[in-house]
């Protein structure tokens, strides 16, 4: 974990005061994590999400299905971070409060908390997520808008109306937000009242390693 950034400037001059960050991968055994070592443009996945995370914060936490730590340890060799194994029958929540332990042991006060579901994560949306936490938010999520049509339906299936999507928005990662929230469950639910800043068309949500074409053609268009 990177020290106190007393003078650190991001994107519009936004500078970081009594923050000291950490930066979380959470590879839960049930959510295929070896699907995280897929290559994507030469790089396995997670390694792009490191180097990502890793202009920010001085190291990354990787927590990782025990039977897969090795694996991570060596596509990870020479990156800062550190690899945090679990038993194979660990829940999410068990890995998130894994994660918030080591974080709070190096003395973090905040953490941007990563998804491997979503591994395309732009520099400029990172700040932003960090600015808004030196700013004093407790919770921030990046977003975007809904851009396709939305309708409800009745209980056989017909349509009824349009949703007005003006105030809908899709959630997008990396998620900041102070330690104890952390060690929190981390919910859909759980996000009501977060700062929102704006997120990246490009952090598209994928499974990997089938959707590893898609982000392919992304990165390939950047």
């Amino acid at each position: 974990m990177q020290a106190l950034y007393p003078a650190i400037t991001l994107g519009k001059r936004a500078t970081l005061t009594a923050v000291e960050l950490a930066a979380v991968i959470v590879l839960a055994p049930q959510e295929n994590p070896g699907g995280a070592l897929t290559p994507l443009g030469g790089d396995p996945a997670v390694c792009r999400m490191v180097r990502s995370l890793s202009k920010v914060v001085g190291q990354v936490l990787v927590v990782v299905d025990q039977a897969f730590a090795d694996r991570f340890d060596a596509a990870l060799t020479g990156l800062p971070t550190e690899v945090l194994p679990v038993d194979s029958s660990a829940t999410r929540a068990d890995c998130v409060a894994r994660a918030a332990e080591q974080a709070g042991r190096r003395g973090a006060t905040h953490v941007l908390l990563a998804d491997h579901r979503q591994p395309l994560m732009a520099t400029d949306m990172v700040d932003r997520v960090v600015a808004a936490l030196a700013d004093g938010a407790e919770l921030v999520v990046p977003v975007i808008p809904v851009t396709d049509t939305v309708k409800t339906v009745d209980a056989v299936g017909t349509l009824t109306a349009t949703v007005d999507r003006s105030t809908l928005r899709q959630l997008q990662y990396p998620r900041g937000m102070r330690l104890d929230r952390l060690a929190d469950p981390v919910t859909v639910d759980s996000l009501v009242g977060a700062v929102t800043v704006d997120g990246d068309a490009d952090a598209v949500s994928a499974e990997l390693p089938v959707d590893a074409a898609v982000l392919e053609a992304v990165i390939a268009c950047r």
